[in-house]
């Protein structure tokens, strides 16, 4: 078991090196936004309620990414928010650097070159205008991301899964994605199409 953890870790290498650039690139941006948008203070204003287990009446926003915000990093609440955004973005990079090796996998590709496939989609993706302007910013779109990349990744296990029990699992877990993704954002509903996917493929 060990070596095989080892002998994955290895295999990863130029994605762990990578990431620990991209840290080190976020941690350097981290104050390039001067100010946050209106919506972020709310996000946080809500994130204060929530330390006194109440929530804004007139607050619109799931709760979940207000939630996440209470993990305080720092005394100051906005560079606290940048930072919990460094780490989900982290993580994102990590389940789109999965979920493009899966994809592979099944697909079935084994030139030389395929190998480094997920971390060039995964770099291309990291520096995408897009992405980097909102993950920058303290908005639940970066939180919401996170959901989408597991729920893509539980189906690609559900479809390489042959036990019975596995794929009652992934049909589970993907539940329960759909229903943190809806308390992070709205659309978070579409996700229960992904679990309609996998329901219909199982029978």
């Amino acid at each position: 078991m060990l070596n095989k953890l080892k002998s994955s870790l290895l295999e990863q290498k130029y994605f762990w090196i990578f990431l620990f650039f991209y840290l080190i690139f976020r941690i350097f941006i981290i104050n390039t936004n001067s100010a946050e948008w209106g919506d972020s203070y709310r996000i946080l204003r809500a994130s204060e309620y929530l330390q006194t287990f109440t929530y804004p009446e007139d607050e619109k926003r799931p709760p979940l990414f207000s939630v996440l915000l209470l993990i305080k990093l720092h005394e100051d609440p906005v560079l606290a928010g940048r930072i919990v955004m460094i780490f989900v973005s982290l993580i994102n990079l990590f389940l789109l650097y999965s979920l493009s090796s899966k994809i592979l996998k099944f697909l079935n590709y084994k030139s030389g070159i395929s190998k480094y496939i997920p971390l060039i989609v995964t770099f291309l993706f990291s520096v995408s205008p897009l992405y980097l302007y909102w993950s920058l910013r303290i908005y639940a779109d970066n939180l919401f991301l996170t959901f989408l990349f597991l729920s893509f990744n539980l189906y690609f296990n559900f479809l390489v899964s042959q036990k019975g029990i596995q794929k009652l699992l992934n049909i589970v877990l993907l539940s329960l994605i759909s229903l943190l993704a809806i308390l992070t954002r709205f659309e978070g509903y579409l996700i229960f199409v992904s679990i309609a996917i996998v329901y219909r493929d199982w029978e």
